[in-house]
């Protein structure tokens, strides 16, 4: 039996990628203050009907691009979308899923 681990689907073997846990995402936007009393903002993703005190893994992507953006037209909001893979709110809704 071969063993089912998060990183499936990265060392090319998708059919042991484990089953999604959970449908959809939740997005908190907030404030987190530093040692030296700078707020930076950060958009928080988690998995839809998460537990309140179960923990999931974290990635974190530290990016000061593309956080919170309207456009004029819906053309540049597909290709942001499209050019920043990681850090989306696409991205985001789709790896909670897991967990």
């Amino acid at each position: 039996m071969t063993a089912t681990t998060d990183a499936a689907w990265w060392a090319g073997q998708p059919e042991a990628t484990p089953a999604k846990r959970f449908s959809g995402c939740t997005r908190r936007s907030l404030h987190v203050p530093t040692r030296d009393g700078t707020r930076i903002a950060v958009d928080v993703y988690l998995p839809a009907g998460l537990p309140q005190h179960e923990r999931v893994p974290t990635i974190l992507v530290p990016t000061p691009y593309f956080r919170s953006m309207q456009f004029r037209h819906p053309l540049f909001e597909k290709l942001v979308a499209k050019l920043s893979i990681v850090g989306g709110a696409e991205f985001a809704g789709e790896i909670t899923q897991y967990g």
